[in-house]
């Protein structure tokens, strides 16, 4: 998902974040560790989830298309 974000839509990377339990795999680890997207792991706490929220509408209205 990340990969495509990044390929067809990268201006909404500034407000993406990836939710994982753990990374099982080398490919995805190399892929993390190469293109660093934001990562939230479980389980999610509700106030960071809230902050992130907060914190990144004014970058989710500049991203809407007029």
């Amino acid at each position: 998902m990340h990969a495509f974000v990044a390929a067809e839509r990268p201006e909404l990377l500034e407000a993406f974040y990836l939710i994982s339990g753990g990374i099982f795999s080398p490919a995805i680890q190399r892929y993390v560790d190469l293109h660093g997207p934001r990562m939230l792991d479980k389980p999610l706490d509700s106030a960071v989830v809230r902050a992130l929220i907060e914190e990144r509408a004014p970058a989710a209205e500049r991203m809407r298309a007029p």
